[in-house]
């Protein structure tokens, strides 16, 4: 082989070793959005996310998905050949997150729960009759556990018109769920403008629910728990729509059937229709003959047409008084003192006792009295 063929040679396999060194380098790069993510596990929750990379990560940022503008507060580190990142609090079960730099995509991950969490459950929806006025204001749904928040619970929760066989789109879409404090109940509320006569969207669009007509409210399976466990199940609730209530409540149709002295019997205030079932439990209190309220347990019962208090004490022989607030309303929001949809510019519906924020039944115990 003479000396200009060794050089070509030489320069041919100098051509293939560059090639294959760039091949090789690009077959070892980490591909975008597919870099290899592993949840670490403590005590059942998940308290790291290790990334399997060499990158710098200073400006990556690790997002909720479905909420790209709020970053989750933690901080990444490295640990050996990997980069973890350590979220100020746990990450949510079943939740999906993603690693970004900037717009870029780094990957993505969901938490699978590594503990046997209680699945919610439905314990509740009111009010729990099976035939409601057309005029109903809000609906309460009540969960066994805190419920996670979503964007849209519209999405997970809906009512149909089963007589027409279409969606109702009955209620009220406000930019807050109307949550208790627990997470375990929610309010949802038909369209008030749509139930008041004088306006517009009452005008244009009429109540958000057809009289004669059957509906079911469906929360579905995928509704989830604030540990990220789903419902597993849907759950539906049918009802007729009766005619329009447009009557307050009244005391003169209530009876009180009162328990025995000495004993922890139960008291019983039957209301003769069905009431709110939350604002039936938080405005009703049994005073003693000294104005002091009795400690005990109270629940409202045959589809929210009674009420019942079972004391902590016995019942000792004298005069007691029930004090209810006005603000107590029945399904179509009329309270106390005077109807939902009126006329404000009149008087009408509205009762001489229009300022009074409470109203009071006494009772002696083994016998029924009149209204006060």
């Amino acid at each position: 082989m003479d000396v200009d063929s060794s050089k070509m040679n030489w320069q041919k396999i100098k051509v293939f070793l560059v090639f294959f060194c760039f091949v090789f380098f690009l077959s070892c790069e980490e591909k975008v959005g597919e870099l290899p993510i592993t949840i670490i596990y403590k005590n059942g929750k998940a308290v790291q996310a290790s990334i399997k990379t060499s990158k710098d990560a200073k400006a990556w940022q690790v997002f909720l998905k479905g909420a790209p503008l709020v970053p989750v507060l933690g901080k990444f580190s490295l640990n050996g050949g990997h980069t973890v990142f350590t979220p100020v609090l746990p990450f949510t079960n079943g939740a999906s997150y993603q690693i970004k730099n900037g717009e870029q995509l780094m990957g993505a991950f969901t938490v699978i729960s590594k503990k046997n969490e209680k699945r919610p459950k439905v314990i509740a929806i009111y009010p729990s009759n099976d035939s409601l006025p057309q005029n109903l204001l809000k609906m309460y749904f009540v969960f066994s556990e805190p419920i996670q928040e979503v964007g849209n619970i519209f999405d997970l929760i809906t009512i149909t018109n089963d007589t027409k066989n279409e969606n109702a789109n009955a209620f009220l879409e406000l930019p807050n769920q109307l949550w208790n404090k627990e997470h375990t109940q929610l309010t949802l509320w038909l369209d008030p403008g749509r139930i008041k006569t004088d306006l517009i969207p009452n005008k244009t669009k009429g109540l958000p629910l057809e009289e004669g007509n059957k509906y079911t409210v469906t929360i579905g399976e995928n509704l989830k728990s604030s540990k990220g466990m789903a419902l597993g199940q849907s759950y539906a609730k049918p009802f007729y729509v009766n005619p329009s209530d447009r009557t307050k409540p009244s005391l003169s149709k209530w009876s009180v059937v009162t328990p025995k002295e000495n004993t922890r019997d139960t008291l019983k205030i039957i209301f003769n229709e069905p009431l709110d079932a939350i604002l039936g439990k938080e405005t009703i209190t049994i005073k003693n003959a000294n104005g002091e309220a009795l400690s005990g347990r109270n629940e409202l019962s045959k589809n929210e047409e009674e009420f019942h208090f079972s004391p902590d004490a016995i019942w000792v022989e004298g005069t007691y008084e029930i004090e209810v607030l006005s603000i107590l309303e029945d399904l179509a929001g009329n309270n106390l003192n005077h109807l939902f949809d009126r006329n404000i510019t009149s008087s009408e519906g509205v009762t001489n006792e229009r300022s009074m924020s409470s109203k009071h039944i006494k009772f002696t115990i083994g016998q029924k009295v009149g209204n006060y």
